[in-house]
């Protein structure tokens, strides 16, 4: 046990929260009591200056999770649309989402196809908002258990990675679907009712 390691440890959990906006007077409190109290201004200057870097308004939330089991929101989310193909893009800062690469940022998708942008809580609060306010569509932020569940269920290497669910809920994924000329040969069959 070792005080000076505890609070760096304690610190680094706290800079996570604070670079979400999810810092609360409690942990403020913990990290003065640490052995270095500085730790409560270094986060709460996080804090501020990701607070201050998004937009005034923050029109753009995101959506809802389904209330269902961390492993089920996939299935869940695709229930919401019922008869359309589901593609979900996950991302982070890092990577292009796959609606440019396919569609062209201007773009018309078809009316058939439901586009989900998903992430988590890697990905920076501004960096969020961006991409959100720039595609208008679905989109939602997984916590870190949340995240973990749907990585360890369709074995999320890296990302860019997609999941298509057909117009019956059939999923399909995987890293070969990075090859952008078969994931939407696979997205233009699913929504001719083929099967893939």
């Amino acid at each position: 046990h070792n005080p000076r390691y505890d609070g760096i440890s304690l610190l680094a959990r706290k800079i996570k929260s604070a670079g979400q906006l999810r810092l609360t007077e409690a942990d403020l409190d913990s990290l003065s009591l640490c052995v270095e109290p500085y730790f409560a201004d270094i986060c709460e200057d996080i804090n501020d200056r990701i607070s201050g870097s998004l937009p005034a308004d923050r029109e753009w939330r995101a959506d809802p999770l389904p209330d269902v089991p961390d492993d089920e929101i996939v299935e869940a989310i695709v229930r919401k649309y019922p008869g359309k193909v589901v593609v979900f893009d996950f991302w982070d800062s890092y990577t292009y989402s796959g609606i440019d690469i396919l569609y062209g940022s201007s773009a018309k998708m078809d009316e058939g196809l439901v586009w989900i942008h998903i992430t988590d809580t890697s990905t920076p609060l501004p960096d969020y908002y961006e991409m959100a306010t720039r595609y208008k569509n679905p989109g939602y932020y997984l916590d870190e258990s949340q995240a973990l569940a749907l990585w360890k269920k369709y074995r999320i290497d890296e990302r860019p990675f997609y999941i298509v669910a057909g117009r019956d809920g059939k999923l399909e994924y995987g890293p070969h679907l990075r090859n952008y000329q078969l994931l939407k040969s696979i997205i233009d069959e699913c929504l001719c009712g083929q099967d893939y």
